[in-house]
C-alpha cells in the first residue's frame, strides 16, 4: 500500500472507537437496574450476559490497550515501508495472543492499588453526601481503576508487539525493496 495507507489508520480508528464504546457499555452496565430489566425483557440474553460480561470488558480493554499501543508505536517508525508492514504483523500477531494475553492482563491489574482503601471510600461518601449512592460509586471507582489497569498493560503489550514486529522485519531486510 502506498506511504499515506489511509485503510490502516482508519482500521485502527474504527477499532478503538468500537473499543471504546464497549466501554461505555460496561459503564451502563452498572447503572441502576440494567440487568435486571434486560433479564426482564429477554431472559436468555440477560443470563448470557450476566455470564460473560465480564470477560467481554476484559477482552475490548486488553484489545483498546494493544490498538492504543499499535496505533502510538506505528507513529515512532520512521520507514514508511517497515511501518505499513510491522502494522500488519502486530495486528494479526495481537489477535493470535489475545486471549493469553487477557488473562495476563487480568492477573496483572489486580497487583498494586485498586481504589478499594476507606480513604478513598469515606471521602466519595462525604462527597456524594449519601451513604448508598457513595458506595455504589466507590464500587464504579474501583471497576474503572482496574480497567483502566488493564487498558495499560495491554497497551505495553500492544508497543511490545509493534517493537517485535519492527525489529524483526528491520532484521530480516524486509524494509528493502524487491528488484
Amino acid at each position: 500500500m502506498p506511504e499515506g495507507s489511509p485503510l490502516k489508520a482508519r482500521l485502527l480508528e474504527w477499532l478503538m472507537l468500537a473499543l471504546f464504546m464497549i466501554g461505555l457499555l460496561y459503564l451502563v452496565k452498572y447503572a441502576p437496574g440494567f440487568t435486571d430489566s434486560l433479564r426482564m425483557t429477554n431472559p436468555r440474553l440477560g443470563a448470557w450476559w450476566g455470564a460473560h460480561q465480564f470477560h467481554i470488558i476484559e477482552a475490548a480493554a486488553t484489545a483498546l490497550g494493544l490498538a492504543l499501543g499499535m496505533s502510538i508505536g506505528r507513529v515512532l517508525v520512521a520507514s514508511p515501508r517497515i511501518r505499513a508492514r510491522c502494522t500488519l504483523l502486530a495486528t494479526i500477531l495481537s489477535l493470535l495472543v489475545l486471549v493469553p494475553l487477557v488473562h495476563l492482563c487480568e492477573m496483572a491489574a489486580r497487583l498494586g492499588w485498586d481504589a478499594s482503601g476507606e480513604a478513598i471510600r469515606g471521602w466519595l461518601i462525604e462527597r456524594v453526601e449519601d451513604y448508598e449512592r457513595g458506595v455504589g460509586l466507590h464500587m464504579l471507582v474501583i471497576r474503572e481503576v482496574y480497567v483502566l489497569k488493564t487498558v495499560g498493560f495491554g497497551l505495553i503489550a500492544g508497543l511490545t508487539l509493534l517493537a517485535v514486529t519492527a525489529g524483526g522485519l528491520f532484521v530480516t531486510g524486509a524494509n528493502r525493496s524487491r528488484s
